[in-house]
């Protein structure tokens, strides 16, 4: 599909996300909300199958719950409660992860981003 027919609502795409929910295909889910348990070898193998069907969907598949399992690895009450939880439990299927990954005076460096939570070390 064009990237402008992929956006509208309605378009296809979305219920596609909407039905990987449903069926509880989140690869990356820590199992107290929902997922497989599946090693990263595991959900290597999975991806890669279906990647040989259509890349950009298995690239959304896998990059999409990223936000969620970040919030969740945290390790806040607060963050599980608000995102992780309704994201993989299928409460916002509307949710889609997305990033803002780059720090001013970083450039594209994800790892170099700060802040309270990731403050600067060694003095970088």
């Amino acid at each position: 599909m064009p990237a402008k027919d992929v956006i509208v609502l309605g378009s296809p795409y979305f219920g596609f996300m909407s039905k990987t929910r449903e069926d509880f295909l989140h690869l990356s889910a820590p199992q107290d909300l929902g997922g497989f348990g599946l090693t990263c070898i595991e959900e290597y193998v999975v991806l890669e199958e279906l990647a040989t069907g259509d890349a950009a969907l298995a690239t959304r598949l896998f990059i999409t719950p990223l936000v969620f399992l970040y919030a969740y690895n945290l390790g806040s009450p607060e963050l599980i409660e608000e995102l992780a939880a309704p994201f993989y439990r299928g409460q916002r299927p509307d949710w889609l992860g997305c990033f803002a990954i780059t720090d001013a005076n970083h450039g594209s460096d994800v790892i170099a981003a700060h802040t309270r939570i990731f403050p600067r070390t060694n003095g970088s």
